[in-house]
């Protein structure tokens, strides 16, 4: 199916950008007698056999089943046309094909929706983990071997495919992070399993910068700033800077014990971050202030968190008693909750919720009873819930829209 999309112009879309309206109906000539869908797919990794089940958000039906070689774990490609499979267990990286697209026309685009395809292409190596992408290319890190491997999207329909390895040095849990030419790499420290800092390597692979970032874990991007999780503080490099710069910015001492950042994700509209700091805590990181950081008290321990990246003023997290929180992204404001699963046990090895949000949808993995829970992140209602079987473990959500003539 092809349906056409009006391109608003610059000052209209920003002004739109942060309102719900343009998030609920999209951009649309009001003259004209058709109207806007919204393509929202949901793409499920069981956390037992390995399948990946995908969804039609609104009419909720089953349009594909991929079987991977071992549990995966689910990310974004570079645009909303891929979804990578990351199987740690299973030493491999699959692609597929999300069936939704958009093609530009200039004055518009079209919306193109075809079934989803297991893409030709894949890659092989050591327990990969974290995955990465910039708008063309996706980087995924091997911890096993110590090396990222970075593929371009457009090639991932051939199944031999140009495949470059940037080697960091040492086996760890490390990360790779592309950036148009550059490319942001762990450095890791001998016998250690977490890094010690973040290198900001040139097109030729040359060093530009290094960021210091003890037990590193975790990135983000917001524009041309990158955010990476440390022991201590939260590390910055401007890749965008002449020449590139980076910064650090210590953890306030209260509200203090072991809390680091592990896992933080960035806005597009606005250079903020949204992070995980502690069990129950989350933070809101300014990088343009040395003290940026608003702490967010959860009411109970937290199992998962996605930010609404754009415009990125929107957070959601659910917590161990089965309630989805929205949270104001930019303040730490808790904004409204609703119940979406059954407490679960925070004890290890347990598959809880997972998050993903796109299209003015939120979805909720509930493991436990073999379903995601669909809610609309606009009233916090329980659209449907969707049977898919087997344990669900991971999540993404897929979305675009268009006008249809």
């Amino acid at each position: 199916m092809i349906v056409s999309a009006r391109t608003a112009p610059l000052a209209l879309a920003l002004s739109l950008a942060c309102s719900p309206a343009a998030f609920a109906h999209g951009d649309h000539d009001h003259g004209h007698d058709h109207d806007t869908p919204t393509a929202v797919r949901a793409f499920v990794a069981d956390a037992i056999d390995g399948t990946v089940r995908a969804f039609d958000i609104e009419s909720a039906e089953q349009i594909g089943t991929f079987t991977m070689d071992a549990p995966a774990r689910l990310h974004r490609g570079a645009t909303t046309g891929t979804i990578v499979a990351s199987m740690p267990t299973g030493d491999a990286v699959a692609f597929i094909g999300t069936g939704v697209s958009l093609e530009d026309h200039g004055d518009h685009a079209d919306l193109v929706l075809e079934a989803p395809t297991l893409l030709p292409a894949r890659l092989t190596g050591g327990r990969p983990a974290h995955v990465n992408r910039d708008g063309s290319r996706i980087a995924v890190f091997f911890d096993d071997d110590g090396a990222a491997q970075l593929i371009g999207e457009a090639e991932l329909t051939e199944a031999d495919v140009a495949v470059e390895t940037i080697s960091a040095g040492v086996p760890h849990h490390g990360l790779a992070k592309p950036v148009g030419g550059l490319l942001a790499i762990s450095v890791p420290a001998e016998g250690e399993r977490l890094p010690v800092a973040v290198s900001l390597l040139g097109a030729e692979g040359a060093p530009l910068v290094r960021a210091e970032c003890a037990r590193l874990h975790g990135e983000g991007q917001s524009g041309s700033v990158l955010a990476f999780g440390c022991a201590d503080a939260v590390a910055f490099v401007d890749t965008a800077a002449s020449p590139p710069r980076a910064w650090r910015h210590a953890y306030a001492a209260e509200p203090g014990g072991e809390r680091m950042v592990r896992n933080i994700q960035g806005a597009v509209a606005f250079r903020s971050f949204l992070a995980d700091f502690g069990p129950d805590g989350m933070v809101v990181v300014d990088p343009s202030a040395e003290d940026g950081f608003a702490f967010v008290q959860l009411p109970a321990r937290r199992m998962h968190f996605a930010l609404d990246a754009d415009p990125g003023d929107t957070g959601w997290v659910v917590v161990e008693d089965g309630r989805l929180l929205k949270l104001n992204a930019l303040t730490g404001a808790i904004l409204g909750e609703v119940a979406v699963t059954d407490r679960y046990t925070m004890e290890q090895g347990v598959v809880r919720p997972r998050i993903s949000v796109a299209g003015g949808h939120v979805v909720v993995t509930d493991p436990a009873a073999g379903e995601i829970v669909v809610v609309d992140g606009a009233t916090m209602a329980v659209e449907r819930r969707i049977a898919v079987g087997g344990e669900p473990g991971d999540v993404v959500l897929v979305s675009a829209s268009g006008a249809a003539h």
